[in-house]
């Protein structure tokens, strides 16, 4: 069950689920990319839903991986990782540059608080501030079901001065829908 928590320009509700994580609306992914193209590149431009949802996936595995820049090596590791469609490869094959760009734009977005952030942006952000994800107070981490963590959380693990225990089946993975590395 979803229970609207704010709304943006009275029209697009944005979702909180019983376990408090934030969906990234797809109208909202359109209005922001929408407002970028009018103001930044002063073109009238109307994403189609599949292009939508290639950037909904796009920052989903972004804020999964432990890559940091935004460029078309992120690109290359997405399409190896992902099981795309003929038309999706074909949008991002035609429009990598313009891919980047939106990307850019609906993370950035959420950086300043125009949209609300996922909770795989925030761990993301605690994974770029190698200040505060590198020196937690453990002596020792304990990962059960090592299956299903994606690679930004490795990296915050392997990034600790700790002992590390991973535990794990990998023929019980169910969570590669969230880029999750077995």
């Amino acid at each position: 069950m979803y229970v609207p928590i704010k709304k943006i320009k009275k029209t697009t509700p944005i979702y909180i689920n019983q376990k408090n994580n934030i969906l990234l609306q797809n109208q909202i992914i359109e209005n922001v990319i929408t407002k970028h193209e009018l103001t930044v590149n002063q073109k009238a431009y109307y994403p189609i839903p599949e292009y939508v949802a290639l950037i909904k996936d796009l920052v989903n595995f972004y804020c999964n991986s432990s890559l940091i820049a935004l460029d078309s090596k992120l690109i290359e590791s997405y399409k190896k990782q992902s099981e795309l469609g003929a038309k999706i490869l074909e949008l991002i094959n035609k429009n990598e540059k313009r891919v980047i760009e939106h990307l850019k734009t609906i993370l950035s977005a959420m950086k300043n608080k125009i949209i609300d952030a996922t909770h795989d942006f925030y761990l993301k952000m605690f994974y770029l501030n190698k200040k505060v994800s590198a020196n937690l107070p453990y002596d020792l981490i304990l990962v059960d079901e090592a299956q299903d963590i994606s690679d930004v959380m490795i990296g915050i693990i392997e990034n600790q001065s700790c002992r590390r225990i991973y535990v794990g089946d990998s023929f019980q993975q169910i969570y590669t829908f969230r880029f999750a590395t077995n």
